[in-house]
């Protein structure tokens, strides 16, 4: 074997030593000091997470009132308004939704129920009309005291707890969710409560019931302006309607049918009129009218425009005349105030008649042709001085023809010319199987009006010689 290769071993000196010593000191600093960096920049990274977690929360929550806004701004009907705003909740907020109104008599009643599991609805449906016979629940409390309460529940049959007061479990037993029951008040009153169930995997905490609170105040206010503007529509259609005639009278040889129809775009009454009497030679007179304007004032002014109209018809004069009295009583009234109006008297088979910037009547004589009636034309009452002289037309109707009076309300359209829109009324009316007054003005309201979409109130009068 070869002689092993020789080891050498040299002494280091003291100094050297300590250095090395001193080196790996060093060295053990920063290794230290960069754990702890990195400690830092992971504690740090946490915080960012974190943050960005929270941001994302708030604009979320956020996002979801601002949805929740624009939908119930986009509704002045209660039940629609609630009936969106459950679709919103569930199932960002909740897992199921409850929403009742208080009613006139001070009843609970269910408005809206929504469930993320369609196969729940039915029953939920039906749990929740069943809400209102407890007295001492949790529903009933928050209706009481105004303050909105989150509680444990179990999912089959959350409402029952919450109306019949039982809402725990025994301890043995735990909670499988949690419910959110929110006072729905504006301006001082309760108006009822909507009821939120949690995911049972997405327990509710302070910060939801926070959130729901929000949206409870704000659907609140939503529901109470839907209320009191379907409050403030009924009375002006009431008051509207008392102005206009209680029934139309029988005349021989003749069948009669009236509609009014008031806007649909807000709660002001209008001046729209229509009116037919009989005459005391046995002749019938009868009018159709829009006073310009859309508040009380127009419908006041209208209502004395149409019963002094029935004064000056009872002489006995000429459309002309009538016409001419009725525009010096509205200069009298009101020297700024407008109104259109068409009057026509029938005798037998002669209609004579006379429009004052009116839109034109439309006749449909027994074989189903149509023409509009533009002869006689002056302008509105209001825009002269009341002696200005006013023209007259006489039309010889066959039997089986059918008259139409209406208001502008009819076939105005912002988008389309107004002489489209009166051939587009002519056409109609041609094409109808039949001229029985009830059904042509339902027919024509139904091909010239988008349902429920109405900027004016129409009112109608239609004849026919039978």
């Amino acid at each position: 074997m070869p002689p092993a290769a020789p080891i050498f071993v040299m002494a280091l000196p003291g100094d050297a030593a300590g250095g090395a010593a001193a080196a790996a000191a060093a060295t053990g600093e920063l290794v230290a000091e960069l754990a702890a960096a990195r400690s830092e920049a992971r504690r740090w990274e946490e915080t960012a997470k974190a943050a960005i977690r929270r941001s994302e929360i708030v604009a979320s929550r956020l996002g979801l009132l601002a949805r929740a806004t624009t939908i119930l701004a986009a509704s002045l009907d209660p039940e629609q308004a609630t009936s969106r705003l459950a679709r919103l909740v569930v199932p960002e907020l909740a897992e199921s939704c409850v929403v009742y109104l208080v009613d006139a008599e001070g009843r609970l009643k269910r408005v809206v129920v929504a469930d993320a599991d369609s196969r729940h609805v039915e029953k939920l449906r039906t749990d929740a009309d069943r809400l209102g016979l407890g007295t001492d629940g949790v529903v009933q409390r928050v209706l009481y005291e105004g303050e909105p309460r989150m509680c444990d529940v179990e999912r089959s049959g959350w409402l029952d707890s919450l109306v019949e007061g039982d809402t725990g479990a025994t301890v043995d037993q735990p909670h499988e969710a949690q419910a959110m029951v929110l006072p729905l008040r504006a301006r001082g009153r309760i108006l009822g409560a909507m009821s939120l169930l949690s995911d049972s995997e997405r327990p509710y905490t302070v910060s939801e019931l926070s959130l729901g609170s929000d949206l409870a105040r704000r659907a609140a206010m939503a529901i109470d302006n839907a209320q009191l503007f379907q409050q403030e529509h009924d009375v002006a259609e009431t008051l509207q309607r008392a102005l206009l005639p209680a029934a139309l009278p029988a005349h021989p040889g003749l069948s009669i049918a009236a509609r009014y129809l008031p806007a649909t775009a807000g709660v002001e009454v209008g001046g729209d009129f229509y009116d037919v009497m009989r005459l005391p030679d046995g002749r019938l007179a009868l009018a159709v009218g829009d006073v310009a304007g859309h508040d009380l004032a127009a419908a006041a002014l209208m209502g004395q425009l149409r019963f002094a109209l029935r004064a000056y018809a009872w002489q006995g004069d000429s459309p002309s005349v009538v016409l001419n009295k009725l525009d010096g009583l509205l200069d009298g009234l009101d020297p700024n105030a407008m109104a259109t109006v068409v009057y026509a008297v029938i005798d037998g088979s002669e209609l004579n008649y006379t429009l004052a910037g009116h839109p034109p009547p439309l006749l449909r004589d027994a074989g189903g042709t149509v023409g509009l009636l533009r002869e006689g034309l002056s302008v509105p009452l209001g825009a002269a001085p009341p002696s200005t002289p006013r023209a007259e037309s006489f039309v010889r109707v066959e039997r089986g023809s059918t008259l139409l009076l209406y208001t502008d309300g009819l076939v105005e359209e912002r988008t389309t010319d107004l002489g489209d829109r009166l051939e587009q009324l002519r056409r109609a009316a041609a094409e109808l199987p039949g001229a029985e007054p009830e059904a042509f003005c339902d027919d024509l309201l139904a091909h010239m009006l988008v349902p429920d979409e109405r900027n004016d109130d129409v009112a109608m009068l239609a004849l026919r010689w039978d």
